[in-house]
């Protein structure tokens, strides 16, 4: 559990990182793959607990 709860953390930070530079640039990052499969992997492991 405490590992999920980490990489929760750690993806709100991402997404956080992501929002700033998405305000900074054009909105392309949104769009950026990595970040999509972080989201996706980050739905996933709060849906299995």
């Amino acid at each position: 559990m405490k590992n999920v709860e980490k990489m929760i953390k750690n993806t709100r930070k991402t997404v956080r990182k992501v929002r700033r530079n998405w305000r900074k640039k054009e909105r392309n990052t949104l769009n950026d793959p990595l970040i999509c499969v972080v989201l996706d992997q980050a739905k996933s492991l709060i849906f299995k607990t």
